[in-house]
């Protein structure tokens, strides 16, 4: 199959990552030369890198995503977050919003999509890393959070995975330590 990296065709079988903040918080080093739906994107071999412009409810809302799964026919989403509380990179099944963010409100029901939608089940498991449920906090207060034993906080899992749930794509959310 050949695969078309100007950004502007779809682009089929490739592994796509998402990011909330910065690359250069996760220590990633990845050009971000595209721009489509309020993203900034950068493709490399199999791989589409996407961050969003601003962390707001114009680029994390369910008609951006749609726009993103459409282009890049996206099923399931590598969604990256910093976290707080753990050691090793684990992987995310579930978790609590504490951040007062929810970008899905007034924004239901999009195109024959529920107003209420189901929330259950979001995550998509992996044996082979730890599982945690996180407690996402939102950018302000994760900055200033006092750790506490076995707690897990992120920064922006909650927000943003309920989002590509809605607009049915599924979500491997993995937990990046974050020092």
């Amino acid at each position: 199959m050949e695969l078309a990296f100007s950004g502007l065709e779809n682009i089929k079988q490739l592994n796509v990552h998402y990011y909330n903040n910065q690359l250069s918080k996760f220590n990633i080093d990845q050009k971000l030369d595209l721009k489509f739906f309020n993203h900034n994107i950068g493709i490399k071999e199999k791989d589409v890198f996407i961050v969003p412009d601003q962390f707001n409810e114009t680029s994390i809302s369910p008609t951006e995503f749609l726009g993103l799964k459409n282009k890049y026919q996206i099923k399931t989403v590598n969604m990256y977050d910093r976290t707080f509380g753990i050691k090793e990179k684990s992987v995310i099944i579930d978790h609590v919003n504490r951040s007062g963010v929810f970008h899905l409100k007034g924004n239901t029901p999009h195109e024959q999509r529920p107003m209420f939608p189901d929330m259950s089940y979001i995550y998509k498991k992996d044996p082979s890393l730890k599982s945690i449920i996180v407690q996402t906090l939102g950018y302000s207060r994760f900055k200033k959070v006092k750790l506490e034993e076995r707690v897990f906080f992120s920064e922006a899992a909650a927000i943003i995975a309920t989002i590509w749930h809605y607009v049915g794509v599924g979500v491997r959310g993995f937990a990046i330590p974050t020092k």
